[in-house]
């Protein structure tokens, strides 16, 4: 296993990306039902850039919402391959709100610490 350098911006990035992609995955299924590799390229797209989950991350993370009742799958044929394509269920709502509370208590802390930089003065946040 590789060491975690704290110091990398990839690190934060990949925490950030980690739980981020699965709220993200529920908002955009709310508009309809995708299959994963579109859900990839979608999340990337409504992020900005921030979450670009490779295929290793987000199918596990579409399983264990599977597994959680968020999102159902059923296969299809999608432009002649067959696809497994993803619906949010009535309890990905209830979810996605939770999710959306506890981010948003979580953004203005972060505002509140880039603002004060307790601690770290000397550093300069750009």
């Amino acid at each position: 296993m590789r060491k975690a350098d704290f110091n990398q911006e990839e690190y934060w990035r990949n925490l950030i990306e980690m739980s981020l992609t699965r709220l993200f995955i529920l908002y955009i299924l709310s508009d309809g039902p995708s299959y994963g590799y579109a859900l990839k390229d979608k999340v990337a797209l409504f992020s900005r850039g921030l979450c670009t989950p490779s295929e290793g991350g987000l199918y596990p993370a579409l399983g264990s919402m599977v597994r959680a009742g968020l999102l159902a799958v059923q296969p299809r044929l999608v432009r002649d391959h067959r696809r497994k394509v993803y619906y949010i269920t009535p309890k990905a709502k209830e979810a996605f709100t939770v999710g959306i509370k506890v981010w948003r208590q979580v953004v203005p802390l972060l505002e509140e610490i880039y603002r004060k930089r307790k601690g770290f003065r000397r550093v300069k946040i750009t």
